[in-house]
């Protein structure tokens, strides 16, 4: 959760579109919140675990089990009520080895499988008996950006995406008026901007990561 207001963001979009007239401002502070709205959302299609959320999920029946309707994507199971933690495996490896892994029940998930077409939803292995409140998993996955209601509110996605989201407000103000060559080629070059900084601050925390730098688990 971030801590800037939207204004403070609707200001430093305004310096960059050169609207800080009040008395004159070409575009409104609903257009512009609208704008940053708009720019959570898309920054967290671009980078889905820019807002993580872990949550006791109840185990359905069946192997396919659905992230909350607040999710984008799911990330991993963290572990089982017992403390378990399963492990990933693709589902190759699973479909190789044991080709019935869809119907195996047993008491504890072992192993968790993620497609990446179906982003909302994650397989576990073996099945479990469903059990609201006992037969669960903690898991993580990345949530929807809340909007703004206000330029009061905080924004929902860390403070250091900011300059990201400035980025994709001016975007989205030009392109209300498209009819301006200028306008088109200025809006195109601040997305490109705003896709070059959620790349990057991706690529840094890649490089951070403790598994980059290959920690180890305990012998």
């Amino acid at each position: 959760m971030g801590t800037l207001a939207g204004s403070v963001l609707i200001s430093r979009a305004r310096r960059l579109l050169r609207d800080e007239t009040s008395a004159v401002e070409r575009w409104s502070d609903a257009v512009l919140l609208d704008a940053l709205n708009e720019g959570q959302l898309a920054l967290c299609g671009i980078k889905p675990d820019t807002v993580t959320t872990v949550a006791t999920h109840d185990i359905t029946a069946g192997s396919r089990q659905a992230i909350p309707s607040d999710g984008l994507s799911f990330i991993k199971v963290i572990k089982n009520a017992n403390g378990y933690a399963p492990l990933p495996a693709t589902e190759s490896e699973m479909s190789g080895m044991v080709p019935s892994w869809h119907s195996m029940t047993g008491a504890a998930v072992e192993r968790y499988i993620f497609d990446d077409i179906d982003n909302k939803a994650f397989y576990i292995f073996p099945t479990v008996t469903p059990s609201p409140g006992v037969a669960t998993i903690e898991v993580m996955y990345g949530a929807k950006p809340t909007d703004l209601a206000a330029d009061t509110d905080s924004i929902t996605v860390p403070d250091e995406y900011a300059p990201a989201l400035v980025n994709f407000m001016c975007h989205r103000a030009l392109m209300e008026d498209m009819r301006d060559a200028t306008n088109r080629t200025v809006a195109n070059s601040y997305y490109e901007h705003f896709v070059a900084l959620v790349a990057g601050k991706a690529q840094g925390e890649t490089q951070q990561s403790p598994n980059t730098r290959g920690a180890s688990a305990p012998a």
